[in-house]
């Protein structure tokens, strides 16, 4: 996601950018730019977090292998389960990404025109490029931040989902556990849940999956019940 995303603000900031040094011009070329990028972002998230969840129901179908060859094995060919089908959740995609995006978008512009009215309080006539550019690299982050907690979202969701459909299979949340990591997801780290059942959460609700918050690297894995456990042994 987050390549394509870098390419589509790169695409927008080249088609918007001018060569001009005028004020006028890069005032009227930055608030185009701004409209851009909060119009078309949303869009490439959505095509990228698709993937995502087309991905993670790969991943899952070859996770539960194992048990299916095992149930095969023990003649229980009708109760394999079949292909997990995808959720709905991807419709909501663009939706999510709309405002946080937006956020970035008016970020951008803000440190556009920070950065022009910089170059005029110091005496320097920059062109629309470089302006642009600066505005750019200012705000990097939060593409990648954004693009780092959606994949996650999208991954874990429709994994969630597609566990959902299947039986003997439950979700395990795994922490990345080193100095980066807070004390919420660590505190959830290696607690078991039935899929829709989730998590307590920090504040005593529940949560569905991760991510717990922006930049999260929390993952749910998947873990066989000891039900299905017991049955790929005696396989």
């Amino acid at each position: 996601m987050l390549a394509r995303l870098r390419e589509a603000v790169r695409i927008v900031i080249e088609h918007h950018a001018t060569t001009s040094a005028g004020a006028a011009a890069i005032n009227s070329s930055i608030n185009q730019a701004a409209a851009a990028l909060e119009r078309h972002l949303p869009r490439v998230a959505a095509a990228a977090s698709a993937e995502t969840r087309s991905a993670a129901l790969r991943t899952l179908w070859d996770d539960t292998s194992a048990l299916r060859k095992a149930m095969a094995a023990r003649g229980e060919s009708d109760a394999l389960p079949e292909p997990p089908l995808p959720s709905e959740s991807a419709r909501d995609d663009r939706k999510r990404a709309s405002q946080p995006l937006a956020a970035f978008a008016g970020a951008w512009r803000a440190s556009a025109f920070a950065a022009l009215a910089d170059a005029a309080s110091s005496g320097r006539k920059p062109t629309g490029v470089a302006i642009f550019n600066t505005a750019t690299g200012e705000t990097a982050y939060r593409i990648e931040r954004f693009a780092a907690t959606e994949n996650a979202h999208a991954f874990n969701s429709e994994r969630i989902h597609g566990v959902s459909q299947h039986t003997h299979v439950n979700m395990r949340w795994d922490a990345t556990l080193d100095e980066r990591t807070c004390d919420d997801c660590a505190d959830l780290d290696g607690e078991l849940a039935e899929p829709g059942s989730g998590w307590e959460s920090p504040d005593g609700g529940r949560i569905y999956h991760p991510p717990m918050h922006a930049n999260c690297r929390c993952v749910a894995t998947t873990v066989f019940s000891r039900e299905a456990l017991r049955a790929s042994e005696a396989a």
